[in-house]
């Protein structure tokens, strides 16, 4: 190639509008299983890494109905620290008012609900660490829910109730 031309194959976007907060994208899902604590194949693969006692998780599988399309996974340690997954966990439940829907039926709570999740980084202990999750962000209401299945799976195949 000659020095000095520039040859633009595909149009470049530039632009900070579309640009995401995380490298991960945000989506809708269905919460398919919540169990605390869980001892499923994956949670007992990851804790065979772990030297004594196992830490007792709760174990979120998400389905996707946008963007990405394998079953996502969340672990929650319970802890009594705010800045944790855990406490962002409840902090967003509080804001979508579901937390005393939680406080009275437990993890079950979460099964069957569709939510918009993001991606959430936050700052942890001292100095500049950070660590992410899935947390809900927005509970979508019945008519949205039903669309978005219809569009994923197709009229009949999901029952849509």
């Amino acid at each position: 190639m000659e020095e000095g031309i520039v040859k633009e194959e595909e149009k470049l976007e530039f632009g900070t509008e579309s640009l995401l907060e995380s490298a991960k994208e945000p989506f809708v899902g269905e919460v398919i299983y919540a169990v605390y604590p869980c001892n499923c194949e994956m949670c007992q693969k990851g804790a065979g890494k772990i030297e004594g006692e196992p830490p007792k998780r709760l174990h979120i599988k998400i389905l996707p109905y946008t963007v990405y399309d394998k079953v996502q996974h969340q672990w929650f340690s319970p802890t009594k620290t705010k800045l944790s997954r855990w406490g962002k966990l409840n902090e967003k439940l509080e804001q979508l008012g579901l937390i005393k829907e939680f406080k009275e039926n437990g993890v079950k709570a979460f099964v069957g609900k569709v939510f918009e999740w993001a991606w959430i980084e936050f700052p942890v202990g001292v100095g500049n660490r950070t660590v992410g999750c899935w947390l809900p962000v927005r509970l979508l209401p019945a008519e949205e829910v039903k669309k978005l299945k219809t569009e994923k799976f197709g009229e009949g195949k999901v029952d849509l109730s």
